[in-house]
């Protein structure tokens, strides 16, 4: 196998994926509003991968690592982004596969903690110089060649247009006053001394008319909220559309290894220097951060451990975050799927300590997450890996569809201001369908 490249006369990478969006197993990652803008549309996998767990086990990582080297090239050039390997769904839920967990959330739709293929073609658009180049890896080049022609004919068919979306009626998984007495169990865990922070979440249910497009409403999202950790995705009969904001893990070909936790909210409209003051959420992100450093020192060497940014004031669509940074080197004897399987799932979305934390998470939150906290994102041949936090993320299934919103509980959290921030960080997704919750 080899990979081959070549270009085409530059697209849209969200006006090209409309050629994608109802293919099975076709996957976007906007990153036109990232640090670095190079968005990838990877399609066509020659082979897929799914597993639920039902008990610790190493079992789905090692076969993943199998899938990679049974499909990798002979070579590898050194690219900074995704041009062949594995890519998918890693689900919240993934952690019953490392650690022994409770079950007492319903699993309300049986989603697979892993939905993953293995991909050989991969489209990749460079925003800032606008080339788009299209990878191949193939056993010859005239079996490339093949793919490049095809490509090219698929490139000038009609691409739809963003459409409008209804109106939607959203109903919560438990009353207002039942989410603040979450919130208070969480409290009172704390000071019982079982945890120092966990994020609870809600979530939130609504019936799609007969004629929806799942894909068109993306395009309008991403228009009214730009978020830089941006994906899509249809797996088995579910779809996945984020508007995340959070970086989960990226590896480079040189070993160089960084996370960047979000902790710390408050609504744009407001202040944003009284969040950068707030003791509350400084101490929640500063205990992700160390809880990171400790998960990264399971496969980093433990004098490469940094944290280059310490609760940073960025600003989104609808709400201001500290977000922090946290860098390593990978010992030479771990894979990024070492790396993937000791940090999973993100601190920012669990709690200290993380064990723990996702047991009471289990036990208070109604229902399963699913793709929810999980991460999306890609696992190179060349031992490279990026992954997001699926935040700020809508799964579709059947004829409804399903959004989640939580925050950081710490010791000093407010039940009423929580309950809040969980409507702040969801207001554009709600208001992208003209809806508001009941």
């Amino acid at each position: 196998m080899k990979t081959y490249c070549t270009s085409y006369p530059y697209q849209p990478p969200q006006t090209v994926f409309t050629l994608f969006a109802d293919q099975p197993d076709a996957l976007f990652l906007d990153r036109e509003y990232a640090d670095t803008p190079v968005s990838i549309i990877a399609f066509d996998p020659i082979e897929t991968f799914d597993f639920k767990a039902t008990q610790p086990t190493e079992v789905p990582f090692k076969h993943l690592q199998t899938l990679l080297t049974r499909y990798a090239p002979e070579t590898h050039a050194e690219h900074p982004y995704f041009t062949g390997g594995l890519a998918g769904l890693f689900s919240y839920d993934l952690g019953r596969a490392t650690e022994k967990m409770p079950s007492q959330a319903r699993d309300s739709f049986s989603l697979p903690d892993i939905s993953v293929g293995v991909y050989l073609k991969v489209l990749v658009f460079h925003h800032k110089t606008q080339i788009l180049s299209f990878f191949v890896t193939a056993p010859s080049e005239s079996q490339a060649q093949n793919h490049f022609q095809a490509l090219e004919i698929r490139l000038q068919q009609k691409k739809r247009s963003p459409a409008k979306s209804p109106s939607l009626i959203w109903t919560p998984d438990q009353t207002k006053e039942g989410y603040k007495a979450s919130i208070q169990k969480v409290i009172d865990y704390i000071h019982a001394g079982d945890i120092f922070q966990a994020c609870l979440a809600q979530r939130f249910t609504a019936p799609l008319p007969d004629d929806f497009d799942p894909y068109a409403h993306y395009c309008h999202l991403r228009i009214l909220s730009p978020a830089p950790y941006a994906c899509y995705m249809k797996t088995g009969d579910i779809i996945i559309s984020s508007n995340s904001p959070e970086q989960f893990l990226t590896l480079t070909h040189k070993g160089e290894v960084e996370t960047s936790p979000i902790k710390g909210t408050a609504p744009r409209h407001t202040d944003p220097t009284h969040l950068q003051k707030s003791e509350k959420n400084r101490a929640e992100n500063i205990m992700i951060v160390d809880l990171l450093r400790n998960d990264l020192s399971r496969t980093c060497q433990a004098d490469s451990i940094n944290v280059p940014e310490l609760c940073t004031l960025k600003s989104y669509a609808n709400v201001h975050h500290l977000v922090s940074k946290v860098t390593g080197t990978l010992k030479s004897e771990h894979t990024a799927l070492d790396l993937l399987r000791t940090c999973f799932p993100g601190g920012s979305i669990s709690g200290a300590p993380k064990i723990r934390a996702m047991e009471i998470i289990d036990e208070i939150e109604p229902v399963r997450r699913h793709a929810y906290c999980g991460s999306l994102g890609t696992l190179g041949f060349d031992g490279t890996l990026d992954m997001n936090i699926l935040i700020r993320t809508l799964i579709f299934k059947d004829t409804s569809v399903y959004l989640s919103s939580g925050g950081g509980i710490v010791a000093d959290s407010d039940p009423e201001e929580e309950y809040q921030e969980t409507l702040d960080k969801a207001q554009k997704l709600f208001e992208s369908f003209e809806g508001k919750p009941s």
